[in-house]
């Protein structure tokens, strides 16, 4: 996260704000977006006002890290209607100007099945980063799976803004 994080600290403001594959349907979200983050935008705004000679720094203190819920054993793959549902997010909110950057938190076998789906934030969103993840209790990863990930973003010039968080085989 460094590239786009440049204080010392960065606070991750992290929720499961869409539906994914695997987990669809009215009850799908334990987060709604609308309240996950105008409640967070509200207390930094809050901050950056009480602090006005240094509230773009405070901004930059936090970092969203957004995700879909989702059940990697479905082997459904991640959909432009999930990635275009992201990026309206992004955009409605103002996530780019608001804080210091957004990561999408994205299970790693799940991205894995499509990474070029993603490819279209990647290039609205200049700030935007990828977490690849695998999440307890799943079993490892194959290191073919994360090669591939790697080896999709490195032919398209952003390998650099995708990180890691596996366990992986």
């Amino acid at each position: 996260s460094g590239d786009i994080i440049q204080s010392e600290i960065t606070i991750f403001l992290n929720a499961d704000i869409l539906e994914g594959p695997g987990v669809r349907g009215p009850d799908a979200l334990s987060v709604r977006p609308e309240e996950f983050l105008t409640t967070c935008l509200e207390h930094i705004d809050d901050m950056a006002s009480s602090n006005k000679e240094c509230s773009g720094r405070i901004r930059r203190l936090f970092a969203f890290s957004l995700g879909y819920k989702v059940n990697y054993a479905s082997k459904e793959p991640y959909t432009k209607e999930d990635a275009d549902a992201m990026a309206e997010i992004v955009t409605h909110y103002k996530l780019e100007s608001k804080c210091g950057g957004v990561v999408l938190a994205l299970n790693a076998r799940t991205l894995a099945l499509d990474p070029a789906i993603f490819d279209g934030l990647f290039s609205k969103f200049k700030k935007l980063q990828i977490l690849a993840w695998t999440g307890a209790g799943e079993v490892p990863i194959p290191q073919s799976s994360i090669h591939g990930i790697r080896r999709h973003y490195e032919r398209t010039s952003r390998v650099k803004r995708v990180g890691f968080d596996c366990d992986v085989e």
